[in-house]
């Protein structure tokens, strides 16, 4: 199983991936006892973050020092973003080389664009897996989930794009990836925290606005969700469940650090250190 660092969402700014943060790295391989053969860059969520974020140059820099594969991680953009978007991921690959050798994409136009462009592995993102998850519904949390895609890819994408894996959520405890072991495509999970729901409105981007600016769709930011995030108590009196969600920009979180896997084992663990980040602000 390889071990993958997620630093998407969360280490934009060449600030960010400084030689102290750099140790994130030396810690999470010890205190987990892991070798670190992958980084994740990039955002799934936010096309703002991705048109601004900067540190790309130093973890490329460093990973090619290491000798560590990258994952250039692409949102969805709006059509107002698409050509600076796009500018920016020619841009990035143009500069990384071999480093970065494969993308993982949230929709099909940019799964079509980059079957075109047939350079990099590709995977299929965590949006693509719209399965429900809501961790304030312990009964369903509990139940085993088979994601709904996997019996389709073999049959409708797996005809019609060329990609290299797919992302998963730990949207339950037991996850049953069966469907997925005639293939040869990997399956990553991300871990420990499951998506719960993002949208195109960012609460911390209006912190500064004008009252009439504020909540609008895809607006312009000062990158304020690396400054910031908000914790929401899930308490549901009916269910006597009281799970944690965190909002780290544009997406609501939970953790789920207790999955069981059924039929196939996940190829990797892409690991999002949120945790130890919020410890080094």
């Amino acid at each position: 199983m390889i071990f993958c660092l997620n630093l998407c969402e969360i280490s934009a700014q060449s600030s960010s991936f400084s030689e102290t943060n750099q140790e994130l790295f030396q810690n999470i391989e010890k205190d987990r006892n892991v070798k670190i053969e992958r980084v994740f860059i990039g955002s799934s969520f936010c096309s703002q973050y991705f048109i601004n974020f900067s540190s790309w140059v130093k973890v490329v820099d460093f990973c090619r020092k290491k000798n560590i594969k990258i994952t250039l991680v692409v949102p969805v953009f709006s059509e107002s973003d698409l050509f600076i978007g796009k500018k920016k991921i020619d841009k990035i690959l143009s500069e990384s080389n071999e480093i970065i050798d494969e993308v993982t994409v949230n929709d099909i136009g940019m799964l079509s664009l980059f079957q075109a462009k047939k350079k990099l592995k590709i995977n299929m993102g965590r949006l693509f897996f719209k399965d429900p998850r809501d961790c304030r519904v312990p009964a369903y949390t509990k139940l085993e989930l088979s994601p709904q895609l996997l019996s389709c890819i073999g049959n409708q994408y797996l005809e019609k794009y060329n990609f290299n894996g797919i992302e998963l959520d730990p949207t339950n405890e037991i996850l049953n990836l069966s469907a997925a072991q005639p293939y040869n495509y990997s399956v990553a999970i991300h871990f420990p925290f499951c998506y719960t729901t993002t949208g195109n409105v960012c609460k911390f981007a209006s912190i500064h606005k004008s009252i009439e600016k504020k909540f609008r769709p895809n607006t312009k930011c000062g990158m304020e969700c690396l400054k910031i995030v908000d914790y929401y108590s899930g308490h549901v009196v009916q269910t006597d469940c009281d799970p944690t969600l965190v909002r780290i920009g544009r997406t609501l979180y939970f953790k789920n650090d207790n999955v069981t896997f059924f039929g196939k084992q996940p190829d990797r663990i892409i690991y999002f250190p949120f945790e130890e980040w919020r410890k080094m602000l």
